[in-house]
């Protein structure tokens, strides 16, 4: 009698970022059974951090304690930067100091035998919202991950929308009516500049400059969203200040993708948004009720994402399920 041969069950994606590499090894159903974390060091270069990233990946199967032969040979991963129609090039990644690069060549140069698919980190987050999260079923969502940056993202069907040069989503650099700070990517008044961590930290130093009390010292630089949340829960007024500026900044862009595609539903994540959770909620709706030509706060669903820190790794094993 023949033995059978295992089946492909198990999946492997991962979560490349500016500061953290995490792998995760889920089941068929999206569930994680092991996990493995470091940081990612892009100051020591490209080529050590594929080393670090294949590194991560052994760690995570490794604890998973299965027959690697059950693994599917597709692997995801989800990258700060715009990746190339063919999912196996990074097209730029300036939080690591990134050119275009052939990440995918490289990570399967250390996994023979295994084939690897990438997606921009919102992207892939946001597919992972709808497949496994708060999104799951949902025939159209938009996705806004509130960082150290601000991203976007559309799902259809089940399916991401990445347009004609990967940029059907990128609404954080979208100029709108909030002020004219300079972006990191050379223009003026992007929304960034006020729904992300660097948009905070700008509001924070204008608020000091001002002499608006501010619990933040100067000297934080990392800004992490913990502190903001910290500071924000002791009353700190310039905190506050930009909080609700965020949020307002947020319900214009709710509005915005709402005008152009009108989602089922939109999904609010990333680790400012993660933290604020339901105070950002309240503030978004608030705001989303000066646009009664759209339906006012009562016509949103609005929805906290739900997968915390797995989400980008948990959507890229499902880009990958898509990609075999």
């Amino acid at each position: 009698m023949m033995a059978m041969m295992p089946q492909h069950i198990h999946r492997v994606g991962v979560d490349l970022g500016g500061s953290k590499i995490l792998a995760v090894v889920c089941d068929a159903g999206g569930r994680v059974l092991a996990e493995a974390k470091k940081k990612t060091r892009p100051e020591r270069g490209y080529p050590a951090v594929i080393e670090r990233v294949a590194g991560v990946i052994r760690e995570a199967i490794a604890s998973a304690g299965i027959n690697e032969s059950t693994l599917v040979p597709i692997w995801g991963v989800g990258v700060p930067g715009p990746v190339g129609a063919d999912g196996r090039t990074v097209m730029g990644a300036t939080n690591l100091g990134w050119p275009v690069v052939a990440m995918a060549d490289d990570l399967e140069a250390h996994f023979p035998g295994r084939r690897f698919v990438l997606g921009n980190d919102v992207n892939v987050g946001a597919l992972g919202e709808v497949r496994d999260g708060c999104a799951r079923g949902e025939p159209a969502v938009f996705a806004l991950f509130v960082g150290t940056g601000l991203g976007g993202a559309l799902v259809l069907d089940g399916h991401v929308v990445t347009g004609r040069r990967g940029l059907a989503g990128e609404i954080g650099h979208l100029p709108a009516p909030f002020g004219a700070r300079l972006c990191t990517c050379g223009q003026h008044g992007c929304l960034e500049t006020v729904a992300s961590k660097v948009g905070i930290r700008q509001a924070l130093a204008e608020a000091r400059a001002k002499g608006v009390r501010c619990l933040i010292p100067e000297s934080d630089k990392m800004l992490r969203a913990g502190a903001l949340r910290e500071a924000y829960d002791k009353g700190c007024r310039a905190t506050r200040q930009a909080v609700k500026h965020m949020s307002r900044a947020l319900a214009w862009a709710v509005v915005a993708v709402t005008a152009v595609a009108e989602p089922s539903c939109c999904v609010i994540g990333g680790g400012v948004g993660e933290k604020f959770g339901s105070e950002l909620l309240v503030g978004i709706r608030q705001a989303l009720a000066r646009y009664p030509y759209f339906g006012g706060a009562a016509e949103f669903d609005i929805r906290l994402a739900s997968l915390g820190d797995h989400a980008v790794a948990i959507g890229a094993t499902r880009l990958a399920e898509d990609a075999a």
